[in-house]
């Protein structure tokens, strides 16, 4: 974490091997932490993860700049976007349940996002990862 104390944002993929607490003690009081749920399928794990860790954070919610919920499930094959979208839906009220009012996203590649609108649909704004050598499309304009 040290490393990336140049960095306003940093962003985590899953709440697992202890990453919230560890980078919750690491990050400066000018960072913020873009935090992320992995497993969409069984999201409540990881989502009391996070609510723990922020109870726990005198920054509270204050300290996060979004939550992602699930990262490149839809182009991985892994999930439809039903399935996403009920990952969205129930993280989503169980985050403001607990608090939480800032963004909620799914993150996808620019593909998925493309084929798929109603993932932009489902997140406070455009989470998209552009990577056109790995993400399998091609676009011409």
């Amino acid at each position: 974490i040290k490393l990336l104390s140049g960095y306003s944002i940093i962003r985590l993929y899953g709440t697992d091997c202890q990453e919230l607490k560890m980078s919750w003690q690491a990050m400066g009081s000018n960072q913020k932490i873009y935090l992320g749920v992995w497993n969409i399928a069984s999201p409540d794990g990881e989502l009391q993860d996070i609510v723990n860790a922020v109870k726990s954070n005198s920054r509270g919610w204050d300290a996060v700049h979004t939550i992602a919920i699930g990262n490149e499930r839809v182009n991985a094959g892994e999930a439809t976007v039903a399935q996403v979208q009920a990952a969205v839906d129930t993280s989503r009220e169980y985050l403001n349940s607990n608090g939480y009012t800032g963004p909620i996203v799914t993150v996808d590649t620019l593909v998925a996002y493309v084929a798929n609108p109603q993932l932009c649909e489902m997140s406070d704004y455009f989470a998209v990862n552009c990577h056109p050598y790995w993400d399998g499309g091609v676009f011409t304009w």
